[in-house]
């Protein structure tokens, strides 16, 4: 069985990084292109450009976690709250 290869990359014998400083988003966008390709056993070539977006995404993550957390924390004790006062209406809890 003939499988088609796509050629729009160059391969390298090892990850490279003028930088030195990307290693970490090399891996992490390399390991979502597998996920994206689904293990298919195809080449994957991880451009420059998706580094950097890559980068920015991670930056957001970072920013976003304080919002994220403080709204999961607001509803958690919402929640909370809510959960006492079954807890208290039904004397299942004593005061």
């Amino acid at each position: 069985m003939d499988f088609s290869v796509e050629a729009n990359g160059v391969w390298l014998d090892a990850p490279k990084q003028p930088d030195g400083t990307s290693c970490g988003v090399l891996c992490i966008a390399q390991t979502y292109a597998m996920l994206k390709y689904n293990f298919r056993l195809t080449s994957v070539a991880t451009t420059g450009g998706e580094i950097s977006i890559t980068r920015l995404r991670i930056m957001w993550v970072i920013l976003m976690q304080l919002d994220v957390t403080t709204a999961s924390n607001k509803r958690a004790k919402a929640v909370e709250a809510t959960g006492l006062k079954l807890f208290k209406a039904f004397k299942i809890l004593k005061k």
